[in-house]
């Protein structure tokens, strides 16, 4: 039986245990397949990306997910707005094969700020 796993993030803005997005995390051979569930509806994804698909077990599949469902977290980044408007239109993102011109620079920008986040995390067999 395969094991789906949901993240949880808080708002950064708000008080511990507010919580702005889940994450969910579904294996899919050698990726995952990571959606997010909006509980914040002021939030908006990179793009139009409602679907981000990762490695299985890459380091940085969180990170990768909360700046695609949660760049408002990452707002002070320089090169969001580049990697923003390189993804006008998309609705996936697929990091498995080449990520989108400046990714690794966002990546590095924005890791201090991502280990600041609250996550949560929740494991559910799925059948």
């Amino acid at each position: 039986m395969r094991t789906s796993f949901v993240y949880t993030i808080d708002a950064f803005d708000r008080a511990p245990g507010v919580i702005a997005l889940a994450l969910l995390v579904r294996p899919a051979g050698t990726r995952w397949r990571i959606e997010p569930i909006y509980h914040d509806a002021t939030l908006r994804p990179l793009g139009a990306i409602d679907c981000l698909t990762t490695p299985a077990f890459s380091a940085d599949a969180l990170l990768d997910a909360a700046l695609t469902y949660y760049p408002a977290a990452f707002a002070t980044c320089p090169a969001l707005a580049g990697v923003r408007s390189g993804l006008t239109g998309a609705s996936e993102l697929d990091l498995t094969l080449s990520p989108p011109v400046g990714w690794e620079a966002l990546r590095a920008e924005a890791r201090r700020r991502f280990r600041t986040l609250r996550f949560r995390q929740a494991a559910a067999p799925v059948g």
